[in-house]
């Protein structure tokens, strides 16, 4: 009885901490929420593997402009994936934007990220990581 309540426990604090990539799918949430501020940028998926990174260790990732979001949900939200992106970067969006729209034209950019949940939220963190090679390169 005692080993069945152990395994229990471990089940659900192994479930609480799951954490995954954001699907693929939301590339196109991505480039929208930045082509809203600057049409010259261009997608480059090392960066957006780089953001992954970002995302999930804060401050791993040598950038010219890193832009991080965190946003809790309830699991009843019943909004899109794409619209609690948006979300979580709203307010981010909204610091930084102007620097966003400063860049260079050349300017690449990825975006990625997370979810995480726990036993009544889905969590939502996502970064955009930055680059020109006149300005600085991102740390292999």
């Amino acid at each position: 009885m005692l080993f069945v309540l152990a395994v229990l426990c471990l089940a659900v604090f192994g479930i609480q901490g799951a954490e995954d990539k954001l699907p693929s799918y939301l590339r196109d949430t991505f480039e929208e929420i930045n082509q809203q501020y600057n049409g010259n940028l261009k997608w480059n998926e090392c960066l957006a593997n780089k953001a992954l990174e970002e995302a999930v260790n804060p401050q791993s990732v040598l950038a010219y402009l890193k832009i991080r979001g965190t946003k809790k949900f309830s699991k009843k939200d019943c909004s899109t994936n794409a619209d609690k992106v948006r979300a979580a970067f709203k307010n981010p969006f909204d610091r930084m934007g102007n620097r966003v729209i400063r860049l260079p034209e050349g300017t690449i950019y990825g975006c990625n990220g997370v979810v995480d949940t726990d036993a009544a939220n889905l969590i939502f963190t996502v970064a955009c990581v930055y680059n020109n090679t006149k300005l600085r390169t991102v740390r292999a």
